[in-house]
């Protein structure tokens, strides 16, 4: 089954790191071409305990994927550059 696979920013202290946030594929061509400060919002909706910055990419994948902190400690040129790497 695929998932829909968003990679984004978030802050955490001084420092920011590159996150993995997996869901099911279904909002995922309603979402794709959402703007900026919309994908943010939603996000920070869904998980009000993280400080979301940028998302950086969205794309389907596998159901073997799951949530994960990609990078620790990051400026937000590195996670940003990171996670343009990763899509």
């Amino acid at each position: 089954m695929e998932k829909c696979i968003i990679e984004y920013i978030a802050r955490v202290g001084d420092w920011y790191q590159l996150e993995q946030r997996v869901e099911f594929a279904l909002p995922y061509k309603l979402i794709r071409n959402s703007p900026q400060d919309t994908l943010v919002k939603r996000l920070q909706s869904q998980m009000p305990q993280t400080k979301v910055m940028w998302v950086v990419s969205i794309r389907l994948g596998t159901s073997t994927c799951r949530d994960k902190v990609l990078r620790k400690q990051l400026t937000f040129q590195q996670a940003l550059a990171l996670g343009q790497y990763h899509q």
